[in-house]
This record gives structure tokens, C-alpha cells and sequence, in this order.
């Protein structure tokens, strides 16, 4: 009689000790899948939202920039002064171009590495454009030395301004790359954690279906 009594008190401690265990798994493989998930979103904005818009707006400067090297060595090559409004207006244009391009880089700037190359570079396009405005705007002179002024002092300093630039868009290309690795080891670990959930339920599931059948059995055969 007694060993009857403490058989269902047994049985409810251990089930009490089951659930307590399942539950508390249950609850730290959400909080895995919840972390997870949550990295997931923010590796995932930080390639939207910076990498890939400064990759493209480092992009969108080395081109204005070209076009301001274009604009100005049509004027040299062709022997013009630049005295003409529309040729004034189109220099400005260009250079109106490059501004706007660096204003849309400009807030992305990261500090520290980042920073320093993008104030590198503006050094080193203020200087070009000196020498570009020098070339341009002189009065008419020696045709062959604006030329060849614009093939090794120009040509230089918009070389380095370029370069610079590329060292941008590496920096960018390469962080967007490390974004993109921890954008998939997070989407792994979600996927694992998913998994993980599935085959626990499933195997609760079938716990629980094999003790409805246990009961039923018992139930039946009693009567």
C-alpha cells in the first residue's frame, strides 16, 4: 500500500524533472536562434547600409574626377584658353559633379583607417585641380608646354588622387567581404539552431504520441 502511495509521487517528480530539463533546453536554443538571428540582421545591414553604398560612391568619385581630367584636357590639347563662358561653365560643371559625388561619400566615412585615406585623397585632389586650373586657365602660351605639363605634373597628381581612391575601394570591397562571411556563419548558425528545434519537437512529439498509445493500451486492456 505504502509502495503504491509513493509510486505516483515518484513519477511526478520525474516527470517534473523531464519537463524542467526539456523546457530549460527549449528556452536556450530560442535565445541561440534569437542571437543568431538578431547578428544575422546586423551583418546584413551593415553591408546594405555601408560597405556596398561606399563601394559604389567611392566609384561614383573616381569617375567625376575623370571627367574633370577629361573636361580639362580637351581645353589643353585643343590649345584653348578656356576665355569663353562655355567652356568656363562646363569646368565648372564637372568640378560641381565631383562635390556632389563626395558629399555622398562623405557621411559612410568610418573613422580611424578609412578616415585617413579619404583626407589623403582630398589633399591630393585639391592639389590636382590647382594644377588642372593652372593649365586651363593660363592665356594662351606655349601649346607643346601646357601639354606636356599635363602629362607629367597633371598626370601625376591625378595618378595619386586615383590611387588613393583605390585604396578606398579596397578597403570598402574588403570589409563588404568580411561582412558578407559573418552574413553567412550567422545564417548557419540560425539554420542549425532551426534544425536543432525541429528535431526536438519532433522527438517530443513522438514521446508524447508513444505515451497516448501506452495510456490507451492500458486503459483498454483494463477493461
Amino acid at each position: 500500500m505504502r509502495n503504491a502511495l509513493f509510486a505516483p509521487r515518484q513519477a511526478g517528480r520525474w516527470a517534473l524533472a523531464v519537463l524542467t530539463v526539456v523546457a530549460s533546453f527549449l528556452l536556450a536554443l530560442g535565445m541561440y536562434i534569437f542571437n543568431s538571428t538578431s547578428n544575422l540582421y546586423s551583418a546584413s545591414e551593415d553591408v546594405a547600409r555601408n560597405w556596398l553604398p561606399s563601394v559604389q560612391a567611392v566609384a561614383g568619385i573616381r569617375s567625376a574626377l575623370g571627367q574633370v581630367r577629361r573636361a580639362g584636357g580637351m581645353v589643353v590639347i585643343s590649345g584653348d584658353d578656356c576665355s569663353s563662358a562655355r567652356c568656363r561653365s562646363i569646368q565648372s560643371d564637372r568640378k560641381d559633379d565631383l562635390k556632389r559625388a563626395e558629399a555622398v561619400y562623405a557621411p559612410l566615412v568610418t573613422p580611424n583607417e578609412e578616415q585617413r585615406l579619404y583626407d589623403t585623397y582630398r589633399k591630393q585632389r585639391e592639389l590636382y585641380l590647382e594644377i588642372q586650373d593652372q593649365l586651363v586657365m593660363q592665356p594662351n602660351g606655349d601649346r607643346q608646354a601646357r601639354l606636356e605639363a599635363f602629362i607629367t605634373l597633371s598626370d601625376e597628381a591625378f595618378d595619386r588622387a586615383t590611387q588613393t581612391l583605390g585604396q578606398l575601394s579596397d578597403f570598402n570591397g574588403n570589409g563588404g567581404k568580411k561582412a558578407q562571411v559573418v552574413v553567412r556563419e550567422n545564417y548557419a548558425r540560425t539554420q542549425f539552431g532551426l534544425y536543432a528545434l525541429n528535431i526536438v519537437l519532433l522527438v517530443l512529439s513522438a514521446v508524447f504520441i508513444g505515451r497516448l498509445v501506452v495510456v490507451a493500451t492500458h486503459s483498454h486492456s483494463r477493461h
